[in-house]
């Protein structure tokens, strides 16, 4: 999970993408995805992301990413 995390987060487009909060649109969309995580996987992942980047912690404990991703995991 961490090395997972640390190569996503270091990906330049992707991160900028999450912390200038341009995923927005998603919790707007209309149609459902009936395999989909309904947005919460992607607000998980932002708010990841926000911590390691925006906060003074240096540890940053995933919790809520990894339970959402090992609910639609199965």
């Amino acid at each position: 999970m961490n090395s997972s995390l640390q190569c996503l987060s270091n990906t330049y487009e992707l991160t900028k993408f999450f912390l200038d909060q341009r995923f927005k649109f998603i919790q707007e969309k209309v149609d459902k995805n009936p395999l989909g995580t309904e947005g919460r996987l992607v607000m998980a992942y932002a708010k990841t992301l926000n911590e390691m980047w925006n906060m003074d912690s240096s540890v940053v404990r995933p919790d809520m990413f990894k339970r959402i991703l090992g609910e639609y995991a199965q």
